[in-house]
């Protein structure tokens, strides 16, 4: 169980359990539908899905956190965002850290499926389905992982599609 996420956009900013009892639909073509702004949270969609109604040129993103600690996004869909799951860190990627994306299916977003960045995170037990083209040439990509100790665990990446003279790629690792 946990806190009941009944609506987006919404910002998460206490530590806890948030679920989805329902699918979610977020309609602006820019912002964030769930962004999270406190570390020490889990996520679980609960097998429901978040989805953008804002179109093909959207810009939103699904689900955000940014320099955080120990938050998991677990269980559920994220459909047709720019980018799906986005866990983030500056470089050198030393202030986030234990971000764990597992049990998800991301698709049909137009630039990354799941990005995360920060220390000793997981991306484990997904699937990241259609991404890409976006509305301009910008590279595409089914996972991002960047930071010291990311790990990439079992996940199936299909059909990831490039603009223009833009790069696409199936999962990408960078680091600090």
């Amino acid at each position: 169980q946990g806190t009941v996420v009944a609506g987006v956009p919404v910002t998460i900013t206490t530590p806890g359990v948030y679920c989805l009892t329902s699918d979610l639909d977020y309609a602006p073509a820019l912002g964030i539908a769930i962004r999270i702004n406190s570390s020490n949270v889990v996520l679980d969609l609960n097998g429901h899905v978040l989805r953008s109604v804002g179109g093909g040129s959207t810009t939103a993103d699904g689900i955000y956190a940014g320099q955080r600690q120990n938050v998991t996004v677990k269980n559920g869909v994220v459909r047709g965002f720019r980018t799906g799951v986005v866990l983030d860190d500056l470089a050198p990627y030393t202030t986030a850290q234990g971000y764990v994306v597992e049990g998800m299916r991301v698709d049909n977003s137009t630039g990354t499926g799941i990005a995360v960045a920060g220390r000793a995170c997981i991306v484990r037990h997904n699937q990241v389905v259609a991404t890409g083209p976006g509305p301009q040439p910008v590279s595409t990509g089914g996972i991002t992982l960047c930071g010291a100790g990311a790990r990439v665990i079992d996940n199936d990446v299909n059909r990831v599609a490039k603009q223009g003279t833009a790069v696409s790629y199936g999962i990408f690792f960078c680091d600090a």
